[in-house]
């Protein structure tokens, strides 16, 4: 069984104070890069250690958008 191991990605609705780039595109393109990884060494499954948002109840729209980059 092949597994991708990533943590902490402290996902947010609003681009944190100091980013200079665009913080939605920036998330996009960490995901792409994870499941790029995920075709290429063909995982089974993917585990998140950390964090996935930077609070504890993140609004809902924002959310149901990440569930469909999963």
């Amino acid at each position: 069984m092949r597994l991708l191991f990533f943590t902490d990605s402290h996902l947010r609705s609003a681009t944190p104070p100091g980013r200079t780039d665009s913080y939605p595109r920036s998330l996009k393109k960490k995901f792409e890069i994870i499941k790029r990884i995920k075709d290429k060494e063909k995982v089974d499954v993917i585990l998140c250690g950390g964090d996935v948002f930077d609070r504890p109840t993140p609004a809902f729209g924002f959310t149901s958008g990440i569930h469909k980059d999963f």
